[in-house]
């Protein structure tokens, strides 16, 4: 019996660990994303009022309270070291040390105005943050490339004033922020034109470029097989001679899958696949050398369930830094019906891999808006398309606004296009300068404007409804009644989530809808392949060009000299780059829709027979009140002069699908 209990007291001793006196930080080795820090510890089998807590080469005193205590750090860029100590029987008694690495340098954050008063302008400082509190100076500059040689009256000055020479143009001004040996440099403009001069409004303005944009969205390891940054430089002349002028990348960071790049595991380096920083620095430079600015693809709504971050909070729970980095609750939020949980807590839309971020949380905000911010000070980007920001200003709609801030007060003719309705002027007052043609309908987050139905793999549009009336007026719908019809919106046919639209459409269907498309105000874009009448998925496999052929010898459609000429038209023509817009005429039974665009003394008639039959339209209901009875007019399409006259019951032809641009003379 004895025998029995010694082996059963010997096999507990050695199952049960013997845990000596030890004081413990109760954090782990963390990335973080603001200087201050809280933490927490406690002591095991030990008793002291107070222990020291030791940050590089200092150190202050905290008190224990139940053996436990908290505390504060400001952290510097950079690693930083911090343990705790305490004197016990003499001797020192240290926890492990833990190292917090603040992953970026807090500078302070100014917003610059401009006053204008006749061809004087005064200069300011906003100073929305100074988070180290150091003493500020300033020193202002007028850029060399200035129309005109302009003179700061006191350079050093937080109010300088000057006087803006008659030349017109932009002319730029840039102020260093200087606290201690660290200086940061922001901008802004003003613009002498022939009324005056005007200067930028950081909190409303967008960018001038922005009206004569053409987008051209590209998938890069698609691009060609096996595509990287050098082979879109290759094909960046061709892409000028089709009209291009403002090149979208999607996601270009390290992600999990190779695939679009929305899984995205770290927000700082490139994907190795589609080359190196220099190929990418080269890629901007030459299509800047080209005229084509150069938009990145950003993904704030959520990240990677593969990304370190949300690893490390699936291994360690509330003991990970990051824990509060994720949505894990339910809220309430408008599109809280698309959530879902996992198994591990992590709340997503509608791709399990796809976490969402925690935007209540500021160290979120702050991480992000330093990627952003890296991005543009690192390589002289021109814009973001920000992916599925819809899901951050639905939790979060004060960010957008704090974004903007920072961005535009480094760059302020800096683009942000939200992945979101342009049918809610909300999306516009919280600080985005363009949203996508979707509608107001939040039952479904991403419905284009001129899609019906959804299918996930056909292309059901106002084109392509089975009744011909019923295209009319769901087109003019979606022209008239879905905001704004002059609001920024990005226009497409096609994007990187979208069916192919040629699958679903003839090729003179597609070709109304592609004159329809550079007809209208806002900011056309093309997907990729869409020029020469790629017919896959974007989320099917397979290569859009070919690194020895040029896009033009793949295309068998005529599409890309089908753009070729809207684009160079839409840039001849300020009546279809301007903000005028009015429904003219519409016969729906006829399938007849009829636009006017002006700008000035130009004045275009847009006339769309979306029926399947040709037709012809009287001249008495295509042309706007106060027109001469007698004009020559000339399509510009087709190269075809007309004599219109009112009054005279004359008609002007429109085949079946078919889009006529009609310049009034």
């Amino acid at each position: 019996m004895y025998r029995k209990l010694f082996l059963i007291t010997l096999s507990w001793l050695i199952a049960t660990p013997l845990v000596a006196a030890s004081i413990v930080l109760n954090k782990r080795d963390a990335e973080v994303w603001l200087p201050q820090q809280a933490l927490t510890g406690s002591l095991i089998d030990l008793d002291v009022p107070t222990v020291r807590i030791v940050q590089a080469d200092t150190s202050f005193s905290v008190s224990v309270v139940n053996r436990r205590f908290s505390f504060n750090v400001s952290l510097s860029p950079g690693a930083n070291s911090i343990h705790a100590e305490a004197m016990v029987n003499g001797e020192v008694m240290s926890s492990g040390a833990v190292t917090l690495t603040l992953m970026y340098t807090p500078v302070p954050l100014v917003k610059l105005r401009a006053k204008a008063q006749g061809d004087n302008i005064l200069l300011s400082v906003d100073v929305v943050e100074n988070p180290q509190g150091r003493a500020l100076r300033y020193y202002w500059c007028a850029h060399a490339q200035n129309p005109a040689v302009v003179k700061l009256s006191n350079s050093s000055a937080a109010t300088p004033s000057a006087r803006i020479p008659a030349t017109r143009g932009r002319y730029t001004f840039s102020l260093a922020v200087i606290a201690g040996g660290d200086s940061t440099w922001y901008q802004t403009y003003v613009v002498r034109d022939a009324q005056g001069v005007h200067a930028f409004a950081p909190d409303t303005d967008v960018p001038a470029w922005m009206q004569y944009a053409v987008v051209y969205e590209v998938t890069p390891h698609r691009f060609v097989a096996h595509g990287t940054f050098r082979d879109i430089t290759a094909k960046l002349p061709e892409l000028k001679t089709l009209g291009i002028n403002t090149l979208w990348l999607q996601p270009i960071f390290q992600t999990h899958q190779i695939g679009q790049g929305y899984d995205v595991t770290n927000y700082l380096a490139l994907r190795s696949d589609l080359g190196s920083e220099q190929d990418f620095r080269t890629l901007v430079h030459t299509a800047k050398q080209q005229g084509i600015r150069v938009m990145l693809d950003i993904v704030p709504n959520h990240t990677s369930i593969h990304h370190p971050y949300a690893a490390d909070y699936a291994a360690w729970g509330d003991r990970s830094h990051y824990a509060r980095f994720y949505q894990h609750t339910f809220d309430g939020a408008p599109y809280a019906s698309f959530y879902h949980k996992d198994e591990q807590g992590f709340v997503y839309y509608f791709w399990k891999d796809l976490v969402n971020l925690d935007y209540s949380n500021e160290e979120v905000q702050r991480w992000m808006i330093e990627v952003c911010k890296y991005w543009l000070r690192a390589y002289d980007v021109d814009g973001y398309r920000f992916d599925a920001v819809w899901g951050v200003i639905s939790r979060q709609p004060g960010f957008a606004q704090r974004l903007r801030t920072e961005l535009k007060s480094i760059k302020p003719d800096f683009l942000l296009l939200a992945e979101d309705k342009a049918a809610d002027a909300n999306v516009y007052a919280a600080g985005f300068d363009a949203a996508y043609d979707w509608t107001a309908d939040t039952t479904w987050v991403s419905q284009w404007s001129w899609q019906y139905e959804y299918h996930d793999r056909e292309s059901r549009t106002v084109f392509n409804h089975p009744s011909t009336e019923k295209r009319v007026t769901l087109l003019r719908d979606a022209l008239f009644n879905n905001g704004d019809p002059t609001a920024a919106r990005l226009r497409f046919l096609e994007n990187n989530d979208l069916p192919r639209f040629i699958r679903g459409h003839n090729l003179a269907q597609t070709r109304m809808a592609a004159a329809l498309l550079f007809a209208l105000p806002g900011m056309p874009m093309l997907y990729n392949g869409q020029e020469m009448g790629y017919p896959k998925h974007p989320y099917s496999g397979g290569d859009l060009f070919r690194r020895e052929q040029t896009i033009r010898s793949l295309d068998t459609t005529g599409l890309y000299d089908h753009y070729r000429q809207l684009i160079a038209l839409r840039a001849a023509h300020p009546a279809l780059t301007g903000n005028n817009l009015v429904l003219q005429h519409q016969a729906p039974q006829q399938g007849v829709l009829v636009l006017h665009r002006w700008a000035g003394q130009e004045h275009i008639i847009v006339l769309l027979n979306l029926g399947d039959t040709a037709t012809t339209v009287p001249v008495d209901a295509i042309l706007p009140p106060g027109t001469k009875k007698r004009l020559t007019a000339i399509d510009l399409l087709t190269g075809e002069r007309l004599k219109l006259q009112t009054g005279r019951q004359t008609t002007v032809r429109a085949n079946a699908h078919s889009g006529r641009w009609i310049l009034l003379k």
